[in-house]
């Protein structure tokens, strides 16, 4: 055992014994550190091996103590501290272990690998756990870092870095957001549910009130730190569950693994938007590298973290607890089961209309004369019945009744019962029907004789008839034309019209005679055409909201200009509180678009579309941007857009101030990138050799991208793309530089292609630089210039 190389076997032995890798000592030319003798590790007094019993072997941290004299000073100086800063037995012969280890290239420095050098008996049990734990403990304490090579003592660029991110700390709009994105990742593909084998309805997703993604039926999401506050939130879901009676509400628990994977996400991403775009050096960009896949194991954890929350949370619909149970293994799951629950109740009557409608289903109720002749959706429906021993639509029950008694209200307060709004009606609960569901009713009850439509001024009153056909079919024209139930005209009729046209109007009419009411009407009606064209083209050419309000006024008038006397009369009826809104509104248009305010709005629209196109994804936004481009977004949606002029500038500049300070900063780097640029050329041997002409040509690319001029319109990604090029655009201007000089002696080479699949041993890495080596002689033997890229 006195014999070095036997006790160096016994090493192996042992690691081998306990599963460990083995450590091999086969790198002592690399740096000397091993060139001490096994003889000292015998007879040292710092060790004294050759004094142990027998069975003890030599751990690596024994000898880091016999070679410390030839560590670099400011990493002796770090391992020296960890003591009395990591409070772990095995903390500093770990940071030992893992120094020497950093200089044996072919040992991967696991926690396996570093467990088997500090084993110190043949006979001893594994320190792996131990080991493990020191890792972690110097890890936290930023002693160590981890990389794809294993753990290594951090350089002082490293430490720098370590540093700069360890101060970085979120604010709770920060968290909240990271929070979202770890949820929403739980959301893809979107939770959903096909009830009745007919219609998918899907989940919606609201995290602490706020919408992150739409959706049939809501899911009130609440993340609550554990203890008190996590008990407090399940009692008030549990209760808004019973009050609220169409949503699905969901409690999570916060702990603190989330708490701190949230800031370490948020700190590698604050950094690498830091330090990315600036990074040139072989170490800044290998530490870029290196952070990024640190935030992918961040990502990756606290994803797990709150699916884990989510899956042990509490679920509550209506008062009932709908938690998943213990063979539910993904939170999308979870959320698809509490749905399917939910659906039946909260749709209803969605089974009234349950069927899948078809292009055919539409054509035959527009074309067969003979209703027997219809497919048997109208059947299943039962939106037909025997009535005599012939079929006659059922339009007193099933759903064609719901959808008249919808038309019948709408239309008797003065308001337009337009497809659209059919559409969004019926799609709430708790009916859920489809588009085409609701299509196919209306046309139905047009067919039945119950309605009739407006559509581009024209009245349809039968389903067979051209104008249907075309006009139905296609869905922004169903949306665009209105219903009303189908009456003859009466006396009382023509007594509201008059009621009405005083209301809307100002005026009386001369009689209540109906033609004389019907000419009125049209007389009116048609000399607030031209404004409400004129307002109208504004709306549309400047894409600015309430276009659809106007051009619906618009169908009604075209409709009243050229029907008949008793059409002008039913039809204002049906419409005059529509009609009226939109006059005032035609009004307050033409008073408030002027022109610089028109130009307002194009830009604040700008504002939010360079927002959404590239500020809502950097990382380093604060949340106070993001609440001014959700409230510039609701006002320009908004219809009384013209009364919020003030907010809408305010928010968007703002938002625009915020991109051309962000724009601005690309600006000076791309210049101060592109100008140290130009210094390197102008600064090569071989510039002062070129003519005008030849370094005019030569720089022409750095020399215009170190301007500011021609900036302004270039986009701040592309920006960025520009300084990220600069490297290889000035190779490039080298290589021409020279070829100038040197003319066809210039030859390029790649020594990528050496290194192509990476380099695992020093086997591979000396084949590499061989072949790198003797390609360069050839061509240097050849009377060449080697430009080595």
């Amino acid at each position: 055992i006195r014999n070095g190389k036997r006790h160096v076997e016994h090493l192996c032995q042992a690691a081998r014994h306990q599963s460990f890798a083995t450590a091999r000592w086969s790198h002592e030319k690399d740096v000397g550190l091993f060139q001490l003798g096994a003889q000292q590790l015998l007879i040292h007094p710092d060790v004294a091996l050759g004094n142990k019993p027998v069975g003890a072997l030599a751990t690596i941290d024994r000898i880091y103590d016999l070679v410390s004299g030839n560590i670099a000073s400011e990493i002796r100086g770090k391992i020296d501290s960890i003591n009395a800063e990591v409070p772990h037995r095995l903390a500093q012969p770990v940071a030992k272990a893992i120094c020497l280890l950093q200089y044996v290239r072919s040992i991967h420095r696991t926690a396996e690998n570093i467990a088997a050098t500090l084993h110190s008996t043949v006979d001893g049990d594994s320190q792996l756990s131990e080991v493990t734990s020191a890792l972690d403990a110097l890890l936290a304490a930023h002693m160590v870092r981890h990389g794809e090579d294993g753990y290594r003592i951090p350089s002082p660029a490293e430490d720098d870095w370590e540093r700069q991110r360890t101060s970085l700390s979120p604010k709770p709009g920060d968290v909240s957001r990271i929070h979202a994105e770890a949820v929403l990742s739980h959301w893809q593909p979107h939770p959903s549910h096909m009830l009745l084998n007919v219609k998918n309805f899907k989940a919606g997703l609201y995290l602490y009130g706020r919408q992150i993604t739409d959706g049939d039926i809501p899911f009130q999401l609440t993340l609550a730190e554990a203890g008190s506050e996590y008990s407090a939130r399940i009692n008030e879901m549990r209760k808004r569950s019973q009050r609220e009676t169409k949503s699905i509400f969901w409690v999570a628990m916060l702990d603190d693994g989330i708490d701190q994977e949230a800031v370490e996400l948020y700190r590698s991403k604050e950094i690498l938007t830091r330090k990315e775009r600036g990074a040139q050096t072989k170490d800044e960009t290998a530490l870029v590298a290196e952070e990024k896949r640190r935030l992918r194991r961040h990502q990756d954890e606290l994803k797990r973290l709150v699916k884990q929350a989510l899956l042990s949370g509490s679920i509550f619909f209506r008062g009932n607890d709908r938690s998943p149970d213990d063979t539910v293994a993904e939170a999308g799951k979870a959320a698809s089961g509490a749905l399917a629950q939910a659906l039946p109740e909260v749709f209803e009557r969605f089974e009234e209309g349950a069927a899948r409608v078809s292009k055919k289903d539409l054509d035959t109720l527009m074309s067969t004369e003979n209703l027997r002749g219809l497919t048997p959706v109208f059947t299943e429906l039962s939106l037909v019945r025997d009535q005599g021993g012939k079929p006659v639509f059922n339009a007193d029950s099933s759903p064609l009744a719901e959808v008249l008694a919808r038309i019948e209200n709408r239309t008797s307060y003065g308001e337009t019962a337009s497809g659209r709004y059919l559409a969004d009606e019926f799609a709430k609960e708790p009916f859920g029907w489809e588009f085409d569901m609701v299509r196919l009713l209306v046309v139905s009850l047009i067919r039945a004789g119950k309605i009739e439509a407006t559509s581009k001024g024209q009245v349809i009153d039968t389903a067979l008839s051209l104008g249907a056909k075309s006009t139905f079919p296609n869905n922004n024209f169903f949306r665009q034309a209105s219903f009303r139930r189908k009456i003859g005209l009466e006396f009382q009729h023509v007594v509201a019209a008059y009621e009405h046209f005083r209301e809307v109007f100002g005026n009386d009419i001369s009689e209540l005679e109906q033609g004389v009411v019907a000419t009125a009407i049209r007389k009116e009606v048609t000399d607030q055409e031209d404004a409400l064209h004129e307002v109208h083209a504004i709306l549309e050419q400047n894409s600015l909201p309430g276009a659809a309000v106007l051009q619906g006024a618009l169908n009604q008038v075209r409709s009243m200009r050229t029907g008949n006397t008793d059409q002008v009369i039913k039809t204002f009826n049906t419409a005059y509180r529509e009609l009226k809104e939109a006059i005032k509104r035609c009004a307050e248009l033409a008073s408030a678009l002027t022109p610089s305010r028109v130009q307002g709005m194009e830009r604040a629209r700008k504002a939010l579309h360079d927002y959404r196109t590239f500020l809502k994804n950097e990382s380093d936004i604060a949340e106070e941007m993001h609440k001014h481009a959700e409230k510039l977004d609701d006002l320009l949606q908004h219809e009384i857009f013209f009364n919020n002029f003030g907010l809408i500038d305010q928010h968007a500049r703002v938002l625009s101030e915020e991109y051309k300070r962000r724009h601005q900063e690309a600006v000076d780097q791309r210049t101060k990138t592109y100008r140290r640029a130009l210094d390197k050329l102008h600064g090569t041997p071989g510039w002062a050799q070129l003519n005008g002409n030849q370094q005019r040509q030569v720089e022409e690319l750095l020399a215009v991208r170190a301007k500011t001029k021609d900036a302004i319109n270039i986009t701040i990604p592309m920006l960025r793309e520009q300084c990220d090029a600069c490297p290889v655009i000035l190779s490039n201007a080298i290589e021409e530089m020279l070829r100038f000089v040197d003319g066809a002696r210039i030859v390029r080479i790649s020594a990528m292609s050496y290194f192509r699949g990476g380099i695992e041993t020093e086997e591979q890495l000396d084949q590499a630089l061989a072949g790198l080596r003797d390609e360069c002689m050839e061509l240097i033997a050849a009377d060449k210039k080697v430009l080595v890229q």
